[in-house]
């Protein structure tokens, strides 16, 4: 996903609280029977000894087909959502003058 500069947070205590504050995440994922899924998942960043820079844990109800699809350690993306409202920048008073 292409993220200009002044947009990309790589920070982890930023994102460790933005997960916190924001924790419903889109777990994106490609399964042989469905192809592209996407499911609304409740998540939290868990730190441990094994995973010093955390993890992401979330839980799957068992009537939802994707863990099932799934095998371990498959590859996943999670999104996080924020702000929901949309700005034009018709509204930023440098806009005028740039």
């Amino acid at each position: 996903m292409y993220i200009p500069d002044q947009f990309r947070e790589d920070r982890p205590e930023v994102l460790r609280a933005f997960i916190e504050a924001h924790p419903l995440g889109m777990l994106i994922a490609t399964t042989p029977a469905a192809g592209v899924v996407v499911n609304p998942i409740p998540m939290h960043w868990v730190s441990s000894p094994e995973h010093p820079h955390g993890v992401l844990d979330g839980h799957v109800a068992k009537a939802n087909p994707i863990w099932r699809s799934l095998s371990p350690g498959a590859p996943v993306t999670v999104v996080f959502g924020g702000a929901s409202r949309y700005i034009t920048p018709s509204w930023y008073p440098g806009k005028a003058e740039h």
